[in-house]
């Protein structure tokens, strides 16, 4: 007979692994303002309700005034499971059309509802196909990187389910490698935070499952840890449906996953800079001179909060 596992147990299973994905690349992005690089990031926003429309709206108005290079998603690009099928038309009206007109490029990041209940590689790959089918939409791969022309940087987007439901270290590895080559910005865009003041919490604490090596997602905790913190200026995710800026071990984390719904800021120990349960999106403009701003904008179109950012000081790339 088989023993009978306890709870604990069954919770802190490591999950499975996977094939490693290869990394992608999105063909570089060239800003419309040499020098100066300019986006618009928006997270969990697709459920095809009023409030991502309403966010929407508010975003491509703010890109046609101040403008925009490329509008950002941070995951979730559908609820509740993601893709029910390779041609499932709520992503042309959920992912694409609610922003592809504010902006030359729409760079995409997977979130965990983007694979069904977490664990659907069929799903993200369906995402991936009509990605490449789409002009502007841009998925090359699960995990990839867009060089910036006319700022120096570049902007990597990562597969946080991945590494959190199967293995982080290929993630890992990728991010140890390129971001210390990087001579300019260096922008990480993923679904989940590494530190956030909401309801999910921090990496290693999810949910309040501090010490679980699954569930507490201590193999992102880790990934964050040893990549972000030593290389990366700007760290963006979602995953919490509010607004935050967070400063952490020299980088600055921006959470906003607040395109579709909202829920509470929760006190988890990281004194944000700012914070607020309102539906809206985050606009970045930085500047080949290492400064630059994040603008928090509501769902109305008002700005919450304006903070100055500057790229991180370092004597060679």
């Amino acid at each position: 007979m088989f023993p009978v596992l306890s709870m604990m147990s069954v919770l802190q299973l490591p999950a499975c692994t996977t094939a490693a994905q290869p990394p992608g690349a999105a063909s570089p992005l060239q800003v419309a303002q040499p020098g100066h690089l300019r986006l618009a990031v928006v997270g969990d926003a697709g459920k095809g309700n009023a409030t991502q429309r309403e966010v929407a709206a508010a975003l491509a108005t703010w890109c046609a005034a101040e403008g925009c290079d490329a509008v950002l998603l941070a995951g979730d690009l559908l609820y509740p499971r993601g893709m029910e099928s390779p041609t499932d038309p709520r992503a042309g009206d959920w992912i694409e059309a609610p922003y592809v007109d504010a902006a030359p490029r729409l760079l995409l990041a997977l979130g965990n509802h983007d694979y069904g209940h977490g664990r659907s590689q069929q799903k993200a790959e369906w995402l991936v196909a009509w990605a490449a089918g789409r002009p502007g939409v841009e998925l090359p791969q699960r995990h990839y990187e867009v060089e910036l022309r006319g700022v120096p940087g570049s902007v990597l987007v990562l597969d946080t389910n991945s590494a959190f439901q199967f293995d982080e270290a290929p993630q890992q590895a990728w991010l140890a490698d390129r971001l210390p080559a990087i001579d300019g910005w260096r922008i990480v865009l993923g679904h989940h935070p590494f530190r956030s003041d909401g309801r999910h919490g921090n990496a290693g604490a999810y949910e309040g499952w501090r010490g679980l090596p699954y569930l507490s997602g201590r193999a992102l905790e880790t990934l964050f840890t040893e990549t972000l913190c030593p290389y990366a200026d700007i760290y963006l995710s979602g995953h919490d449906h509010n607004l935050q800026l967070i400063e952490h071990c020299g980088v600055q984390l921006v959470v906003s996953g607040a395109g579709a719904s909202t829920t509470p800021i929760v006190d988890r120990g990281n004194d944000p800079s700012f914070a607020a349960a309102d539906a809206g999106f985050v606009w970045l403009s930085l500047g080949d001179d290492g400064q630059g701003e994040a603008v928090a904008v509501s769902g109305e179109g008002e700005v919450l909060h304006r903070q100055l950012l500057r790229r991180r000081l370092r004597a060679s790339p």
